[in-house]
């Protein structure tokens, strides 16, 4: 049996409190924090009290079938008696009451002769030997995708009481689906931060190198740089140099392994080849490259005899490298989800590692790129006009607060310190002494209300200008950033209420204008993601003072 760290075995409790209430639930924990043992340990904790009669553990990726039939066997001989089961292309071990199985498996489709779906003849052979009484899907982020959505439509249909819960270390959507249509809960949160204050994780020390390359004209697809569009702006012998050198400088001695993701097929290709040339032993793959071969590639890299892995969008999920120590982030990219799989890949713990090198290599003329500082605390607590000029300058509105002088007494720390929370948020927040608004999407916004003398911060959802529900509250800032935050991920619209979206720098609307002057709110040159932030934190401000 394995001993569960503290953190793994308060997730643990959070989970069974949610599936005790009825939730569909979400546990976002960073990679490498040890979801696959959470999980497990849920289940086993379900069956020893009698709740669990069938579970089916659900992926998208052979590598994520492999990982818990593999802590089974090693951890769990209480689900190792259950003789857990695959159900994934010839494995077929429907009869099993512990399931690990591919999506595209179970969603399978059977059709007539006119090409209508009569069924998914994987599941109906799953669920005909029992009812499924909790399910698992990991990397829940793509839950949202209608194969999932059919599996869960027709083992609820089996079971209207199955637990369910989704595990993922980016539970923000890229196409903008929130993913509360799947699950109505966040069991526990355990973000990059936490774990490497924690000691789950080493911790992150960031690093950026200028490329002489522009992307000003690289085109964007659902919101982010296009992969072939970026490889043909990168792909350069003189960038691959730079790369190349900044390794031997920054990972030769003492030798950090390491793993660098690249735009295209092509582009990951093309740096193996580099580092090869330069000496410095490297492997390639990518999704089209053989199983076998992967698996070659990947077995040389845990002995040690490549020093680095190149990949294009292979190895974000579904493989555990621990021994990585650098990641070299050759691929700008705008997706919070996205950056953090790929430099999670390098914080894992490892005998003799006391730290992951996370390298950016930044375009000359990049904008809103996603980098490693991004994911570590900011610092800008010396005092309040810095915090406030770092929080504006990332999309925080600061409104109604006296700058000179600033609030006093709590109001004062609580600004302080709430700022750079704000400030690393997807949404974009305004925040006068009191309280804290943002718009989550249609018809939400969230509000946060500073400490008043009792030490609490509370978060509400606010649906109306008289129309609100408390959320929970919070002594500490970071819990109650992350409550709101939960909220918006599994309840929002991604769109409306980020940031960086490019509708907020266009020009504020004519009734934009015509609202804000009749509220003596308006200034001139406001866009319109500016005047709907005002707007918003007016009405969270009317609705909670009600």
């Amino acid at each position: 049996m394995i001993a569960l760290r503290p953190y793994q075995a308060e997730a643990v409790d959070a989970i069974r409190q949610e599936w005790a209430r009825g939730c569909a639930t979400l546990a976002a924990l960073a990679t490498g924090a040890g979801k696959t043992e959470i999980f497990l340990a849920a289940l086993d904790a379900e069956r020893k009290a009698g709740r669990m009669g069938r579970a089916l553990i659900i992926a998208h990726r052979a590598e994520l079938i492999a990982q818990p039939m593999s802590r089974i066997h090693k951890h769990w001989p209480d689900l190792q008696d259950l003789g857990p089961g695959v159900v994934m292309a010839q494995y077929d071990d429907w009869r099993s009451p512990l399931i690990v199985a591919t999506i595209q498996t179970l969603a399978g489709e059977a059709k007539d002769a006119d090409g209508n779906v009569i069924g998914h003849p994987r599941l109906d052979r799953v669920l005909s030997a029992g009812p499924i009484t909790h399910v698992v899907i990991d990397e829940a982020h793509h839950a949202t995708a209608a194969t999932y959505q059919a599996v869960i439509k027709r083992v609820t249909a089996a079971n209207p009481d199955v637990c369910i819960l989704g595990v993922t270390a980016t539970p923000q959507r890229s196409d903008e689906t929130a993913l509360g249509t799947v699950f109505n809960s966040v069991a526990y949160r355990y973000p990059i931060t936490a774990a490497i204050k924690g000691g789950a994780l080493v911790p992150l020390i960031p690093l950026g190198v200028t490329v002489p390359v522009s992307i000003k004209n690289v085109t964007k697809t659902a919101g982010d740089w296009g992969a072939k569009p970026l490889a043909t702006a990168l792909d350069y012998a003189n960038v691959r140099e730079i790369i190349v050198e900044t390794w031997k400088r920054e990972c030769a001695a003492p030798l950090m392994p390491t793993i660098t993701f690249s735009p295209t097929r092509q582009a990951a290709c093309n740096l193996a080849d580099s580092f090869n040339a330069a000496g410095i032993p490297a492997g390639f793959a990518d999704s089209t490259t053989p199983a076998a071969e992967r698996q070659a590639v990947l077995d040389r890299f845990r002995r040690g005899d490549l020093h680095v892995l190149c990949n294009c969008a292979l190895w974000t999920e579904g493989v555990d490298l621990p021994m990585a120590s650098c990641i070299m982030v050759c691929r700008p990219t705008q997706s919070d989800s996205l950056y953090i799989q790929m430099a999670g890949r390098g914080l894992r713990l490892w005998p003799g590692k006391d730290k992951a090198l996370v390298i950016d290599f930044v375009p000359a003329d990049a904008r809103d790129m996603r980098m490693a500082g991004d994911l570590l605390d900011g610092d800008y607590r010396d005092q309040i006009k810095r915090a406030v000029a770092a929080a504006q300058k990332a999309g925080v509105v600061v409104a109604e607060l006296d700058l000179d002088g600033g609030p006093e007494g709590d109001a004062a720390e609580a600004v302080l310190k709430i700022l750079p929370y704000l400030a690393a948020q997807r949404l974009a927040w305004t925040l006068d002494g009191n309280i804290a608004s943002a718009s989550a999407g249609k018809d939400l916004a969230l509000g946060i209300r500073l400490p008043n003398g009792d030490g609490q911060f509370r978060a509400y959802a606010v649906s109306g200008w008289d129309r609100y529900d408390l959320l929970g509250e919070a002594t500490s800032y970071e819990d109650i950033v992350a409550l709101a935050e939960d909220h918006a991920d599994t309840h929002g619209t991604r769109q409306l209420g980020a940031k960086r979206h490019t509708w907020r720098r266009t020009e504020a609307s004519p009734s934009q204008q015509r609202l804000l002057s009749k509220w003596r709110r308006w200034t001139p040159g406001m866009t319109r993601g500016q005047a709907s932030q005002a707007i918003t934190h007016k009405m969270v401000q009317e609705a909670l003072a009600r």
